[in-house]
């Protein structure tokens, strides 16, 4: 029965947003946890003043032919399966 009667209470946009406030303030009052933040927040400090390295590579990568790129080889063998098997 408390219940139904929130239900009808909260029916009404005004006494939802007094239920939010309510409920913000209570959820304030009674933190489920402690957050450490700090550390947290010391690492990603330093990271983000620490000047980053460019790594130049020491050779070419190799470089496949563009045919093999994109699926194409599977293209080239369901069609031979195909031509040869059908």
């Amino acid at each position: 029965m408390q219940k139904k009667l929130i239900e009808t209470w909260l029916a009404e946009a005004d006494n939802r947003v007094q239920y939010y406030q309510w409920l913000h303030e209570w959820e304030l009052a009674h933190l489920q946890t402690a957050p450490d933040w700090q550390p947290a927040f010391a690492r990603t400090e330093a990271r983000l003043n620490t000047p980053f390295q460019v790594i130049q590579p020491d050779e070419e990568p190799i470089r496949k032919n563009w045919f093999w790129r994109g699926g194409n080889a599977w293209l080239v063998a369901a069609s031979l399966t195909l031509l040869l098997g059908g």
